[in-house]
């Protein structure tokens, strides 16, 4: 999977990011039905800086793979994170079926050597 990156010019400064989408998200992994989700990514750049349109088509191509929503966070937040060589937070809100709400938290670090 690639992330869309470009050169932060400004890395010097400290910065938060955050981007919220509204989307659904990923196959029920128990009964294939389709999830409706809002996804926050939150970064603090420091060379690189994502491509904002890139992440909803990341998201997109897991869409039809049927699993359970923290992996799909888990791996958003990883993808992110070694794409961007930050540390990168995503939560997952995701509406189930009979009106079941689910919220997934989780930071991705990058480890320093």
């Amino acid at each position: 999977m690639e992330v869309g990156v470009i050169v932060n010019k400004y890395p010097q400064h400290r910065s938060r990011v955050k981007f919220v989408y509204d989307l659904g998200a990923g196959l029920c992994p128990v009964t294939k039905e389709p999830l409706s989700s809002i996804i926050t990514v939150e970064y603090e750049p420091t060379q690189l800086l994502v491509e904002a349109r890139q992440v909803p088509k990341m998201i997109a191509s897991m869409q039809n793979e049927p699993m359970d929503m923290e992996t799909l966070v888990q791996i958003i937040a990883g993808e992110l994170s070694t794409a961007l060589q930050a540390t990168v937070y995503v939560r997952g809100e995701f509406i189930l079926s009979g009106g079941v709400s689910l919220d997934v938290e989780t930071t991705a670090y990058i480890l320093r050597r």
